[in-house]
C-alpha cells in the first residue's frame, strides 16, 4: 500500500528497554497524512526501520506492508520504502 505523507520533523530516541534491559535507538518522525477520499488531515508518528536514515522535512511517498509487532502482537503497517517527492532525483530513502 502506498501513501503520500509529509514529514514535519525527525527525532532520534534511545534508551534502555524496561523489560529486556537492552539498549535501543530509533528514529521517530512527526508526519501529516491526508485521506484521499475524505480530505481529512491526521498527524501521527512514523517509526523508521532499523538502520534507515532520518528523512528531512518534506513530501514523501511511503510504501507499507502488513506486519505483526513483535512486542504487542498487533497487526499494522510496516514501512518498507520512503521516496522523496520533493527531490528531483527521487531516490528512495529506504528500499525493500
Amino acid at each position: 500500500m502506498k501513501q503520500t505523507l509529509q514529514v514535519l520533523s525527525s527525532e532520534q530516541k534511545s534508551g534502555i528497554g524496561k523489560k529486556s534491559g537492552s539498549a535501543y535507538s530509533m528514529i521517530i518522525c512527526q508526519c501529516v497524512i491526508t485521506d484521499a477520499e475524505t480530505g481529512e488531515i491526521k498527524v501521527g508518528e512514523l517509526t523508521m526501520p532499523k538502520d534507515a536514515p532520518a528523512p528531512e522535512a518534506g513530501m514523501y511517498e511511503a510504501e507499507f506492508k502488513i506486519g505483526v509487532d513483535y512486542q504487542t502482537k498487533k497487526i499494522g503497517g510496516v514501512l518498507v520504502a520512503l521516496r522523496s517527492l520533493s527531490r528531483p532525483e527521487n531516490k528512495p530513502r529506504i528500499s525493500p
